[in-house]
């Protein structure tokens, strides 16, 4: 057995060695391939241009290779060149020259052509291929044609950097290879008698060598030219790729813009590209919309300060991404169920491709190409559940509130731009309308459908015609309800009146607030109502203080009004005009309106109290403020909602927290000396609890209904000390009027 080959030590062995080689390769090429151009990168407009240019100049090269090549096979050129016309070598070159005339005419008709059948990449090759190796089969002929003339060699390293204009390999190389053996087989095998030297074969191989060396150098040059241009038009367009994603994103949460909203939301209602005539070439896809909008954002800002606020905001884009991405994940696998063909599938996952948008302030939106309003509704509860579930901001957890509003577009026939920008701002109105409506209603998601339209148009109709009633004295009016205090020397005494506000609407009766407080919001008149209802309640006043019955009257502000620089004044001035005191006024404000700015708030109840104004905390417990704010307000009374009347004087356990939570209201209102009222009596049980419980005056339908005031309204109590029965056990006698002595 002979022995095994001696190997050194460590030495690799053949499957290393050719392992190594191999990667060694593999490095070599990839360096290469990182040193040369990528090609294909041209924008399309600038490859056509650049494609006109060449085939024109192939055009003018092909028609001077014509004019040389008659000149060559004419008697007048044999004459001169001192041949015979049409001996055998001269016929043997006319009929070459005369078959080499139709290569770059025919190569020129082939990249003019368009060829719409190919793919658009193929025809695209087909052309430049012909275009540039036309050009180059122009420069060879020409120094045959001209008898091997100085000028005519220059032509052909002219048409080198030509032939790279196309900026793509393939044309390139087949018009450089064309380039290479033709000139060489013209060196070395001279086609032109008398061509060169006597002798033409004589030093052939060195002028070969040489004018090959010279045409690689300027094929080299051509494709270093070419890399450089790729490199600085991949930096310009990497700097406007940048400038166009700061103008199209949103530089807090890196979610799209409004404006990149809209282009995406253009780009979803275009047709999809289809070959013309494919089933849905001419019709734009379905797609889902929905809005949302966080609730009590500005108590964020305003209790952690604005950083916080925008934490919270990258926060819910980061939640409103993986949700995104959740949704995305449900489509794919719904659609890998229902397509059958690779080729659908890929076309609808790109389709369901969840855009998110930041739109502004606390404004969020979603975009679903592809879908409908379930996997709508289904990405906002993700969105609403992931951020009530809590995120954490400056180091606090905050559980976000977050309301959706969302539209579905079934798709549809093909529209041009105008029709899509209509179409785009109509779905972002109802999204918005479905937006206000879960606003509204305190609720996650709400669809948009024909019944919000038809509120919103109510709303528009209301709100328009408003602004005339503001404008009347006639449309706008007052019912009162009155206060009958329950203990003390008050009780049994009307100790105040509430006025509340009615429309009588020409055309839809008489409207409670409810009816068209959405409107007065609608058309920004909260001020203005606000200031018109102040102003009827002090002429009633007056007009019951003349008549010797002084009864402080309650008046809602609007919501903002209290904030608003100019409310105090008005009051003061609405005081003077009617030579009202000012101890019987009482504005109501609610916890909302403290919470929206404390700071403000604290400063006109101030001043209001200051002049002699009550102030009233309405509604109290149901707003987004605290006890807190009881203590630190100076108002003199709070009114108990009806919400925590209704289950007073309800057989245990049922009415037994709601009794303990009252009573636990009223005793801390009494030691921090502010009168309690509680609003929305309806049955004797609940005034007998409220009664045992110390509560100080009560309101509602077991007291006397809202009613219109008269010239001498039975409502007030005079001055001598009339009281007021109100009954706080069952009986048989109807209740519910209040009766003056």
């Amino acid at each position: 057995m002979p022995a095994a080959p001696h190997r050194p030590r460590g030495a690799p062995s053949a499957p290393g060695w050719v392992a190594s080689g191999a990667a060694a390769v593999a490095a070599g090429a990839a360096a290469v391939a990182g040193a040369l151009p990528r090609g294909g990168t041209l924008p399309r407009a600038t490859w056509e241009l650049r494609h006109r240019l060449l085939v024109r100049l192939l055009l003018v090269g092909a028609a001077a290779v014509a004019v040389q090549a008659a000149w060559t096979t004419s008697p007048a050129w044999a004459t001169a060149a001192g041949r015979t016309a049409w001996d055998a070598g001269s016929t043997r070159v006319a009929l070459l020259l005369i078959a080499a005339v139709g290569v770059p005419l025919a190569l020129a008709a082939v990249a003019s052509a368009r060829w719409a059948r190919l793919p658009r990449a193929r025809a695209e090759q087909l052309r430049a291929g012909c275009a540039t190796t036309g050009i180059v089969v122009c420069a060879v002929l020409a120094p045959v044609l001209s008898g091997g003339a100085f000028e005519a060699h220059l032509l052909l390293y002219v048409a080198v950097p030509l032939i790279a204009l196309h900026e793509t390999w393939a044309p390139y190389l087949a018009a450089a290879s064309t380039a290479l053996v033709s000139h060489a087989a013209w060196v070395l095998v001279p086609v032109v008698a008398g061509h060169g030297a006597a002798d033409p074969h004589r030093g052939a191989v060195g002028d070969g060598l040489v004018h090959a060396g010279l045409l690689s150098l300027a094929l080299v040059g051509a494709v270093v030219a070419w890399k450089v241009a790729e490199a600085a038009r991949a930096a310009a367009d990497g700097k406007v790729a940048e400038l166009r994603h700061r103008a199209r994103h949103d530089a807090l949460t890196g979610l799209l813009d409004r404006r990149g909203a809209a282009l995406a939301l253009d780009a979803a209602l275009s047709p999809a590209e289809e070959p013309r005539g494919a089933p849905g070439a001419d019709r734009t896809r379905p797609l889902a919309l929905v809005l949302f909008d966080l609730d009590g954002f500005k108590d964020v800002n305003d209790s952690l300060g604005h950083s916080a606020g925008d934490e919270l905001l990258t926060r819910v884009a980061s939640v409103l991404r993986r949700a995104a991405a959740a949704t995305d994940r449900a489509t794919d696998r719904a659609t890998d169920r229902a397509a059958d063909r690779a080729a659908d599938r890929a076309a609808d996952r790109a389709a369901a491709a969840v855009t998110t948008a930041r739109l502004g302030g606390d404004e969020f939106a979603a975009l679903l190409p592809g879908a409908g309003a379930e996997q709508a509704v289904a990405l906002a509860h993700l969105v609403a559940h992931g951020l009530r579930a809590g995120v954490r901001v400056a180091g606090v957890s905050v559980e976000q509130r977050v309301s959706a509003g969302v539209v579905a577009h079934p798709g549809g026939s093909a529209l041009d731009a105008a029709g899509r920008a209509g179409l785009a701002e109509e779905l972002l109105r109802r999204a918005d309308v479905a937006l206000c409506a879960a606003k509204a209603a305190g609720d996650d998601v709400v669809v948009h459908d024909g019944e919000l339209d038809e509120r919103a148009a109510r709303r528009t109709g209301l709100a328009r015609d408003l602004r005339t009633a503001l404008e009347r004295d006639d449309q706008l009016l007052l019912h009162f309800q009155p206060q009958v205090g329950l203990v003390g020397e008050d009780a049994g005494r009307v100790v105040g009146v509430e006025a509340l506000v009615r429309w009588q609407h020409p055309q839809r009766g008489l409207l409670l607030p409810g009816d068209f407080l959405e409107a007065v919001a609608a058309c920004g008149a909260e001020h203005r109502l606000t200031e018109e209802v102040v102003r009827l309640a002090l002429v009633q006043v007056g007009r019951w203080a003349d008549a010797g019955c002084a009864v402080p009257v309650a008046v809602n502000a609007s919501r903002h009004c209290l904030v608003r620089p100019g409310f105090v004044p008005l009051v003061a001035a609405a005081l003077a005009e009617q030579r009202v005191a000012p101890s019987l006024l009482r504005v109501e404000i609610t916890e909302d309106d403290v919470a929206e700015d404390p700071h403000l708030a604290l400063l006109a109840i101030t001043e209001l109290r200051a002049m002699g104004v009550g102030v009233s905390v309405d509604d109290f417990g149901t707003g987004y403020s605290s006890l807190a704010h009881l203590r630190r307000l100076p108002v003199e009374e709070v009114k108990l909602d009806r919400s925590f009347v209704a289950g007073l004087g309800v057989p245990a356990p049922a009415g037994h927290a709601d009794e303990v939570l009252v009573e636990s209201v009223i005793a801390l209102a009494h030691r921090l000396g502010v009168r309690v009222v509680a609003e929305g009596v309806e049955r004797p049980e609940e005034a007998a609890v409220l009664r045992q419980l110390g509560c100080d005056v009560v309101q509602g339908r077991l007291v006397a209904p809202p009613t219109a005031a008269g010239p001498l309204p039975p409502l007030v109590t005079r001055r001598g000390g009339s009281r007021t029965a109100v009954a706080t056990t069952p009986t048989s006698a109807p209740t519910g009027a209040v009766h003056v002595a």
